[in-house]
């Protein structure tokens, strides 16, 4: 069996892993999972009021990032394929029962 190393960090309220087999590529790996994680925060974040995702909910627009849109059509596919059990549409519903805040109080 290989061996495994592994880094963690924290964003978006949870922690983060990454693992990879050679030691050689894990400074550059975690790099490139703060990054990314970093960069869907910016597009996606329903908690961040300078996200894309809450400026296209404040003002609308008929353009968004690639990165925005495929997230979207995820979040959709995933709906359709779980006959609504995962639904990115009930964001009002979401915000009247109280989960707009962050769990550590507060919005961050």
């Amino acid at each position: 069996m290989s061996m495994r190393y592994t880094a963690a960090f924290e964003a978006i309220g949870v922690t983060c892993q990454v693992t990879v087999t050679d030691v050689e590529a894990l400074s550059d790996a975690l790099r490139i999972a703060r990054r990314e994680v970093d960069a869907l925060d910016e597009a996606c974040s329903r908690f961040r009021d300078d996200s894309e995702l809450s400026r296209l909910n404040d003002r609308g627009s008929s353009m968004v990032s690639p990165l925005l849109f495929a997230a979207i059509e995820t979040a959709l596919t995933a709906a359709a394929k779980s006959d609504g059990l995962v639904d990115p549409t009930v964001g009002n519903a979401m915000r009247a029962i109280g989960y707009d805040r962050d769990v550590r109080g507060g919005r961050p």
